[in-house]
């Protein structure tokens, strides 16, 4: 085992261990109490506390910074261990698919990007809304092949979603070519930077059209589907596009002979971006055999 696989077990380890913990302190707060739990603690600011009340406080506050922790520790640990986008391809050898974002989109969770309920109306189920767009979005992608991104210069540890590979200002464009043209997917994130904006003039030119599905996220939407409609206009497929968002619009691809295809929803929390996403690609793919290269 390498030295990066070792330290990510071991950071998984550390927070598997602090998530037991919180399990610990319920369990020790729990058995404090059954002796007489509304008998006042001597506490020297709250002399007449009940007991109950000052371990259930106790409890939630040390759970809840065990539970933190337990979480932050882990994902460290998946991330440490999450391989390179080239360590990733060499191990799969089915055609890649690519996610393209805008840099400044990648700690965009799927609450940000829809039309989200307010934590009061939350329930227990609607709780994976709140997981990055690009985790979610990359559960859908993984079973039709590796999924690969360009790495954000500079960064220390990798983003949890695709994996990345790292380029310098004068590499990149060409990495980013040379994936386009052996992906089986191309998936975008539609946003507003430079570099996106690139990368969508590269797919057009390139006619990679047909490989692409374009997610939209729920922030600055306006701004996104003009970046996207601006580039996109000479594209067979996409050159049809009205001129105002859609309302409701999750993702769109273009198909041979029909036009560009739309994926609206009432609502865009994480199980409509994931059926939209998993309805586009069979969409796209009716008729590919999706296998080995």
């Amino acid at each position: 085992m390498d030295r990066k696989a070792r330290a990510g077990r071991v950071l998984q380890r550390l927070g598997l261990a602090l998530g037991l913990g919180f399990a610990l302190i319920a369990a020790i707060a729990g058995g404090m109490v059954l002796g007489d739990p509304v008998a006042p603690l001597p506490l020297p600011l709250l002399p007449a506390t009940p007991a109950l009340l000052v371990f259930a406080a106790a409890a939630l506050l040390g759970g809840t910074l065990l539970l933190v922790g337990a979480t932050v520790l882990f994902r460290r640990g998946q991330a440490t261990m999450q391989p390179s986008g080239d360590e990733l391809m060499a191990s799969d050898n089915r055609r890649p698919v690519l996610l393209l974002r805008s840099f400044a989109d990648e700690g965009m969770s799927i609450a940000d990007a829809s039309l989200a309920p307010t934590w009061a109306q939350l329930t227990w189920g609607q709780t994976s809304s709140l997981a990055r767009m690009e985790e979610s979005i990359a559960d859908q992608l993984r079973s039709f092949g590796p999924l690969v991104a360009i790495g954000k210069p500079g960064e220390a540890l990798p983003r949890l979603g695709a994996s990345r590979n790292y380029y310098s200002d004068t590499e990149w464009q060409a990495a980013a070519l040379e994936l386009m043209r052996d992906a089986l997917l191309i998936v975008v994130i539609a946003g507003v930077s430079p570099g996106l904006r690139w990368e969508l003039e590269a797919i057009a030119r390139a006619g990679h059209e047909s490989k692409l599905l374009v997610v939209m996220p729920e922030p600055h939407r306006r701004r996104r589907w003009q970046v996207i409609t601006e580039e996109l206009r000479d594209v067979p497929g996409f050159d049809g596009l009205a001129r105002e968002v859609p309302k409701g619009l999750l993702c769109m691809h273009a198909g041979p002979g029909v036009g560009c295809t739309l994926l609206s929803a009432l609502r865009s929390g994480k199980i409509d971006y994931d059926t939209a996403i998993q309805l586009a690609i069979y969409g796209m793919l009716r008729g590919h055999k999706v296998s080995t290269m």
